[in-house]
């Protein structure tokens, strides 16, 4: 028989035996047709709808933390098996030509369920394996010890080190690095870069492979590796200027090095000689003297030693500055209060430059300003003054002296509320009177209302009103909330000083007189209370005991009196009524 023949044979007689009903009846048709007929060709070609046969057997041939091993009984099919899928916990994790498979991703101490299903060439599965369960066992091997440490780099502030990575029976997950003993950083790879460290300082290395169960190797070597030391010099300060000259000193300054890591120390030199050091870059020479020049270098030197080049020199030119500055113009008075004085003036001038002021107060010097203002304190209430200006400039020409200034400081009043003051005399000029307003605890009273000779303003923010007023006496009024304040001033204008008051609204307070009253009064009321209370509680005990009249007799009584009082009434009323 042609082998083509006797395989559509084979395959017929398979569907006889495994087929459906229909399918059995149709093949044994064909095959007697072919039998008797001798020229019936069987040509079979009815698709492979059968499932193979399920896995028996299922079996765990081996069970480790991390892997797993299963074997199990072929399944059968009426074509042929040509594969196996595993499961794990329903889930299809793997497929196999053979009859086992291994299952190397699991985690150690855990239960698993797997199942398998067989396969033909159509596709066609069969239902499940019966389940089998396993719990791996728990991972108590430690990994190897990660092995050649060492120094892959170094600079003045860090240091680099690389090594060989472990092995584990399942996965070693990071590395412990330990610098001088003590644990720096966890973390997963070869390779490691320490950081922010000291220059020219010895440092020790070990690490510890851990695997994800917590294993741990053992510690291996110490590396002991040093950082980079600094032997860079800083780089040399450049364009060193003046900015200052007098008569006896010199003020230079430069642009400052770059170092690493920095705080460097300046060296300054003058005519070649190193006359000081400084830690910023700015130098005052108190060693100078006019009209004479000077050649100035600076080096920089960094905590190490290193030290750079001297700058590049400057010369100072001789300075025969012999003018003076002109005298501040229009001195003035910018504000006071009771214990200072603010100044104001028009600037000075000078052929190079105006340095400052000199402040004299009463012809003696009491202190200085670098611009055209200055506040004098710590003076008396109440208190003339008298201010002159004076300017200078580098070389210590100084100016004449401005015209003097006449002022006043602020006279300390408190005022408590209703109780008018005496008269106090208040000097001004311009007619303008300055009032300020403070609170009871000192501080400014925005918002109170000012009245003064029927002038009316509301205090700023700093609690300071500025009015008019006539010459002679003049009533202050101030108030604020529920508080009231009175003050009686005389106003003269022949001394041309400003005038300026100060106020201070306290809270109102009961007189010792008006609360011994009310005291008084309190304890009256009372004793009040407390007698009409005693009396009731009498009057109730008394009505308790009166004996109780019976009724026959109060309707005895009560006949008795209507016939006294309407005996005509009685006669006409029936006889069964005039004893109700």
């Amino acid at each position: 028989m042609e082998p083509a023949r006797e395989h559509r044979w084979k395959r017929a007689l398979s569907h006889l035996a495994l087929g459906r009903p229909i399918t059995r009846l149709v093949v044994a048709v064909l095959i007697i047709g072919a039998g008797l007929g001798g020229r019936a060709v069987l040509d079979y070609s009815t698709p492979d709808i059968l499932d193979p046969t399920p896995p028996s057997r299922v079996i765990i041939t081996e069970a480790k933390p991390s892997k797993v091993a299963l074997r199990w009984t072929p399944a059968t099919d009426a074509v042929g098996v040509t594969g196996y899928t595993v499961y794990r916990n329903g889930s299809a994790i793997g497929s196999t030509t053979s009859s086992n498979y291994s299952d190397n991703d699991s985690t150690p101490a855990t239960k698993y369920t797997y199942s398998v299903s067989a396969s033909d060439e159509a596709a066609n599965e069969s239902i499940r394996s019966r389940p089998i369960s396993v719990s791996t066992p728990p991972d108590t091997s430690s990994p190897t010890a990660p092995t050649n440490l060492r120094q892959t780099g170094s600079s003045l502030l860090t240091i680099s080190i690389a090594w060989n990575s472990s092995s584990d029976n399942v996965a070693v997950t990071s590395y412990d690095i330990y610098r001088n003993g003590t644990l720096i950083r966890a973390k997963f790879g070869t390779t490691f870069t320490d950081t922010n460290l000291n220059e020219n300082t010895r440092y020790s290395y070990a690490l510890v492979a851990r695997d994800r169960d917590g294993n741990m190797s053992p510690k291996t070597t110490l590396l002991a590796v040093n950082t980079a030391t600094d032997k860079t010099a800083p780089s040399v300060p450049e364009n060193v200027y003046e900015t200052a000259r007098t008569n006896t000193t010199t003020t230079v300054a430069w642009t400052p090095s770059i170092d690493s890591p920095g705080n460097s120390t300046y060296q300054i030199y003058r005519n070649g000689t190193l006359i000081g050091s400084s830690k910023t870059n700015s130098y005052k020479d108190t060693k100078t003297r006019i009209n004479t020049d000077y050649m100035y270098t600076v080096s920089s030197v960094d905590p190490r030693g290193n030290q750079s080049a001297q700058s590049m020199p400057f010369s100072t030119a001789k300075s025969n500055d012999t003018e003076q500055p002109s005298a501040p113009r229009d001195v003035h008075t910018a504000g006071v209060t009771i214990n200072s004085i603010d100044l104001a003036w028009k600037p000075a001038t000078d052929n190079v430059a105006v340095s400052g002021y000199k402040i004299y107060r009463d012809n003696s010097l009491v202190g200085t300003a670098k611009t055209n203002t200055f506040r004098d304190t710590g003076l008396k209430p109440a208190t003339d003054y008298r201010y002159s200006i004076q300017a200078y400039d580098a070389t210590s020409n100084t100016s004449a002296r401005s015209d003097s200034i006449y002022t006043q400081t602020a006279l300390l009043t408190t005022v408590r509320t209703n109780t008018p003051s005496n008269s106090v005399v208040i000097s001004q000029k311009n007619r303008s009177v300055s009032i300020v307003v403070n609170a009871a605890n000192g501080l400014p009273q925005p918002g109170a209302h000012v009245s003064l000779d029927g002038a009316t303003a509301t205090a700023d923010r700093d609690g300071k009103v500025m009015l008019n007023a006539h010459t002679g006496k003049q009533k202050i009024t101030v108030r604020y909330a529920d508080t009231t304040v009175h003050k009686l001033i005389v106003v003269d204008t022949n001394s041309g000083a400003t005038a300026a008051i100060q106020i201070n609204l306290s809270p109102r307070i009961l007189s010792s007189r008006a609360t011994t009253i009310l005291i008084v009064l309190a304890v009256i009321l009372v004793l009040l209370c407390i007698d009409a209370v005693l009396l009731e509680s009498r009057l109730h005990t008394r009505l308790r005991r009166l004996p109780v009249t019976p009724r026959r007799h109060l309707n005895s009584v009560s006949h008795a009196a209507m016939t006294t009082a309407n005996p005509k009434r009685m006669a006409t009323l029936p006889k069964d009524q005039t004893h109700k």
